[in-house]
């Protein structure tokens, strides 16, 4: 039976701000951006039918998340969950450590700056572009038409821990 993908793409911030003015009269204000976004299985604009997920642990130092060819390991180190992404829609990565930054990028460590998931239209717009994830901190991307995965080591999205082990959360919707 093949998998059936939906999924909802939900970010919202609010703030509301109030004040007392002469005589007490109080004034404020309402602050909200929100976008609600749904997915329906398919491969055309604003459909998925691929997603990969992981909860992970990084010493110091960094890893390269390789997109036509992600692998989650169970505690055996045998492969629980594998996937090969032709199209990347969205990408979500919640930094759970206690301290510390997690640095991502579309650079790679010791890689050559083509293997980048970067360019035009790509989450990093050159090799060198990166983003911190402060402790406790969420960064999310999203194109409803997605961007291109080559196959090969390439379209790499580099992770980079600082100061101390990093623990974090990731997810990544597409099409394979």
């Amino acid at each position: 039976m093949a998998a059936v993908f939906t999924g909802r793409i939900l970010a919202r911030m609010t703030a509301t701000e109030s004040w007392s003015l002469d005589q007490g009269v109080l004034g404020g204000s309402a602050h909200k951006v929100e976008a609600d976004l749904s997915a329906a299985a398919g491969t055309a604009s604003e459909q998925i039918d691929l997603a990969w997920s992981d909860a992970r642990s990084l010493p110091v130092g960094s890893e390269e998340l390789e997109l036509d060819n992600l692998i989650q390991l169970d505690s055996a180190g045998a492969t629980v969950n594998a996937r090969t992404f032709a199209v990347v829609k969205g990408i979500l990565v919640r930094n759970t450590s206690a301290s510390g930054a997690l640095v991502l990028g579309g650079g790679t460590g010791g890689a050559a700056a083509a293997d980048a998931f970067a360019g035009v239209g790509y989450p990093f717009v050159t090799d060198a572009s990166k983003i911190a994830v402060p402790f406790g901190g969420v960064w999310l991307w999203y194109d409803p038409v997605g961007v291109a995965v080559t196959t090969g080591a390439t379209d790499i999205l580099h992770v980079e821990a600082t100061g101390a082990t990093q623990t974090y959360e990731i997810i990544i919707l597409g099409e394979d």
